[in-house]
């Protein structure tokens, strides 16, 4: 298993996060073509098409490439503690 830290939008801090062996996670790639897989979901898909993750991340706040369905839930699980933290 890979540590990283996840973002908790909610009570605004990290927390430990674990990224299974077998999932290949790169921060940086040249090829935007080869295969990685999601860091939520385990999705494979090439690098080009992956988003840059707003909370899973390395110990320097580097985020780790996610698919476009688990990049969304991140979206709006960042706009639903937004709205939270407002009120």
């Amino acid at each position: 298993m890979m540590r990283v830290e996840k973002w908790d939008f909610v009570e605004r801090k990290y927390r430990p996060y674990e990224i299974p062996d077998g999932w290949y996670c790169p921060l940086v790639l040249f090829d935007m073509e080869t295969i990685v897989n999601c860091a939520s979901c385990g999705k494979e898909l090439p690098f080009g098409d992956a988003y840059t993750s707003r909370c899973i991340h390395n110990p320097y706040g580097f985020g780790y490439m996610v698919c476009e369905a688990c990049m969304t839930k991140e979206r709006l699980a960042e706009s639903e503690a937004q709205k939270e933290n407002l009120t």
